[in-house]
């Protein structure tokens, strides 16, 4: 009897033990690594997380830096002009920097490049995008944190708003050249975005929209309130891409331009360009260059069509 009276008070402490205590939080059964699930979870609450408070506080931080010691070196540079490209080697070079060094340093090698030459929208399309794309693949494959990668794109956004500054407007801006610039719902590729957005403003269109417009009632809104010559849209999947049919539709029941001109591009037209006419674009883009070249020839066709109607 005393065995089995001690038996079944181990059972109870043991039991007991086991129970959460008054005001804590039972957390059996969580001790396993989490699910498929539960990562994916975890990941895009932290996306929304940096997206929404780290990134702008990183960018902010950064801007206030660059913009003290950036105005002289910046105007040197932008006189100085030979059309030469990044190499590899100097996009190597630039990565590491980026990921392991302070976005002063960064900035610093970015201006020695442009006092050699390179143009800004070279800049942007020979180092920035193809590292923005490089960062990307890198945590894919799991070789780069979530926070380095978060990091790198924060000193890459401070970098192309400090150096935008010093682009030069090539013509006035009129009715026509006015862009309003959107993606798909969930899109986490804003770098993108803001470089095409930085080159419109550079080449002389007024910009709307950009990082944090997507498709859909505010954008609706926004070309029905608004006339716009030109309206942009990105897609970084297939699927998304496809998805833009009904995006193009409504805007072109809604603007109150009536003979607005769309614009697509991103990852989701790689494979299967084709779908860009499919969905009733205008134009495909396949960089931030091309879209401000093929908006320009839209809107020189619609305003040459306008003067034979007019003739006529």
């Amino acid at each position: 009897m005393p065995d089995r009276e001690e038996g079944s008070a181990r059972q109870s402490e043991e039991k007991a033990a086991s129970q959460p205590a008054p005001g804590q939080a039972d957390i059996r059964g969580l001790a396993g690594p989490p699910s498929r699930l539960e990562i994916d979870y975890l990941k895009d609450v932290l996306k929304r997380v940096v997206k929404a408070d780290v990134v702008p506080r990183l960018v902010l931080a950064d801007k206030a830096l660059l913009q003290a010691s950036s105005t002289g070196t910046m105007r040197r540079a932008a006189a100085n002009q030979t059309g030469r490209k990044p190499t590899a080697s100097e996009a190597e070079a630039f990565q590491v920097l980026v990921l392991h060094r302070d976005t002063f340093e960064c900035f610093e090698f970015v201006n020695r490049l442009r006092e050699k030459g390179i143009s800004l929208p070279d800049l942007y399309l020979g180092l920035f995008s193809p590292l923005a794309r490089e960062l990307g693949t890198r945590w894919e494959n799991d070789e780069l944190s979530f926070v380095e990668v978060t990091k790198a794109m924060g000193r890459l956004q401070s970098l192309v708003h400090t150096f935008s500054q010093s682009g030069q407007t090539l013509h006035p801006i009129d009715a026509a050249h006015r862009v309003v610039l959107a993606s798909s719902p969930e899109e986490q590729h804003v770098l993108g975005m803001l470089i095409v957005s930085k080159l419109f403003e550079m080449d002389g269109w007024e910009v709307s929209g950009g990082p944090g417009m997507t498709t859909g009632p505010r954008l609706n809104n926004l070309v029905h309130d608004e006339w716009f010559g030109v309206v942009g849209l990105t897609a970084s999947s297939e699927e998304r891409a496809i998805q833009l049919k009904k995006a193009i539709d409504e805007i072109r029941r809604t603007s109150r331009n009536q003979g607005v001109c769309v614009i697509v591009g991103g990852h989701g037209f790689d494979e299967h360009p084709e779908i860009s006419a499919d969905i009733g674009a205008d134009e495909l883009v396949t960089d931030a260059a091309d879209a401000v070249t093929k908006a320009e020839k839209l809107i020189a066709s619609h305003e040459l069509g306008k003067g034979s109607q007019d003739r006529d």
